[in-house]
């Protein structure tokens, strides 16, 4: 199912923006005639037919970004596609009335929702997250200064793409594990253990609740993953 962002915005030449679009390579690019679209697909099915992919569509009062949804979390998906787009959007900004505080409320959003959908427990090792938030409020309340000053801009809100892949690597190291990585977990354990397995060490190494570890741990043991001796 696609997802649709629509930033409003006045377009002051649509053919200037069709040149710009029609330049860049290694996308697909739609002609309308009153809008041009620039799509990248990322991913096909086994049966070859478009799995993943973003599109974004430039019109005479909007410029749309529509996109797949991937089985990966919702925040993460839109922060993904959000960046990608971002560089293409700021080459042609110049053509637009651009409203600079949508393009930054909807980076704020993209970010409190991967922030909110974190684990409670690992929040304060993100708080990262909450200062660039903070940078980004600070770049909102300049934006009528800056109007003449766009590119300067859109460098900044670009270069915050770099902190933010350094937060995503740190959010990955404590996205949930499944069942299943629990249990292959617990098999490595005991067999570098020597057939030991201390459960509250186990689950603060990893940062699972305890419990989680022993019914995964039982399992292991009802099917004859593991053997109990004594």
């Amino acid at each position: 199912m696609a997802k649709r962002i629509t930033i409003k915005a006045n377009c002051q030449s649509i053919d200037r923006v069709r040149s710009v679009i029609k330049s860049i390579t290694g996308f697909y690019v739609l002609d309308r005639g009153d809008s041009i679209s620039i799509g990248y697909l990322e991913r096909k099915d086994v049966s070859g037919n478009p799995e993943s992919y973003y599109i974004i569509e430039f019109k005479a009062d909007s410029i749309d970004i529509m996109y797949t949804e991937t089985g990966y979390e919702e925040a993460f998906r839109r922060w993904d596609v959000i960046k990608k787009v971002i560089p293409i959007i700021s080459q042609v900004a110049q053509y637009y009335s651009l409203d600079l505080s949508d393009l930054i409320k909807i980076i704020d959003f993209a970010i409190n929702d991967i922030f909110q959908s974190v684990p409670t427990n690992v929040r304060e090792e993100l708080m990262k997250i909450e200062q660039l938030r903070g940078q980004i409020n600070t770049l909102e309340k300049r934006i009528a200064k800056l109007e003449l000053e766009k590119s300067d801009l859109e460098k900044r809100l670009i270069s915050l793409n770099e902190e933010y892949e350094k937060a995503m690597l740190k959010i990955k190291k404590y996205e949930t594990l499944s069942d299943e990585q629990i249990r292959e977990k617990i098999l490595e354990w005991v067999k570098e253990n020597n057939g030991n397995i201390a459960i509250l060490e186990f689950a603060s190494f990893y940062n699972i609740p305890e419990q989680r570890v022993k019914e995964n741990l039982d399992y292991l043991i009802k099917e004859k993953y593991i053997k109990v001796i004594g």
